[in-house]
């Protein structure tokens, strides 16, 4: 696929973790004035996330997330690469314990509309802070609908997550393999 954007340094170090992780579904996760990398293989496009809104609590963190992006995309049943836009919104919750998120992905071509909604839940085994290494037990289903596919899938994730760091790891029911990888810097 040819991206309609130049790489530059940013962009070739995505790309290189992209090449290494099998399907991803990147999660706009964002600090305070920080800028964030993530890698999603198989499709090519720029994509601008915005932290709509952030609730703190002493012990619980909400968060409202919105983004659109443009790119390009191909499948099988599409002819070449086409321009593609892309819009989303996320919704999460997060205690030192427990972790939800709903979020909800529109891809829009000229051949294809494809939607995928999607409900995170997770247990942490421990409490944790910012700079301890965090570990997840997340189950995540995902209702595809749409001309590219149409059907439910669930998965099992770790999810290792320390500072400006994140891995997720895992598989669905049906035995694909998930990876997804992000910093912040």
């Amino acid at each position: 696929m040819k991206s309609l954007f130049p790489l530059g340094t940013i962009g070739a170090i995505a790309l290189t973790v992209a090449l290494f992780l099998p399907a991803a579904g990147a999660k706009p996760i964002a600090f305070a004035h920080g800028t964030t990398v993530m890698a999603e293989y198989g499709v090519t496009y720029a994509r601008l996330n915005y932290l709509a809104k952030r609730w703190n609590r002493e012990a619980s963190q909400a968060n409202v997330f919105i983004w659109g992006g443009i790119g390009s995309a191909s499948t099988d049943n599409a002819s070449g690469d086409q321009f593609a836009w892309n819009a989303g919104i996320q919704l999460d919750y997060e205690t030192r314990r427990i972790y939800s998120s709903l979020k909800s992905d529109l891809h829009e071509t000229s051949d294809f509309s494809h939607r995928i909604d999607t409900l995170q839940l997770g247990l942490a085994p421990y409490e944790h802070d910012y700079d301890d290494v965090t570990t997840w037990f997340v189950v995540q289903g995902r209702r595809y609908t749409g001309e590219v596919f149409d059907g439910t899938e669930w998965a099992f994730l770790l999810r290792l997550f320390k500072a400006n760091k994140w891995v997720d790891v895992g598989a669905t029911t049906g035995g694909k393999l998930q990876a997804m990888f992000m910093f912040n810097f």
